[in-house]
């Protein structure tokens, strides 16, 4: 079985829906999400270009 770090390199985020956090106020210093069905994208929402965190569901 593969593991979520294992698959992060084969993930194309190009048409993930990301969604803004509703703590981020605004001001574009919170994090951001896309749900990917068995896993969750998790990004900083003022650093786009930088490494993503992917979570099992």
């Amino acid at each position: 079985m593969s593991t979520p770090d294992a698959l992060s390199q084969d993930i194309d985020l190009s048409h993930a829906c990301w969604r803004k956090s509703s703590y981020s106020g605004g001001a574009n210093d919170c994090v951001e999400m896309a749900d990917l069905g068995p896993y969750v994208v998790v990004r900083d929402s003022k650093n786009k270009h930088m490494r993503w965190c992917l979570i099992g569901a």
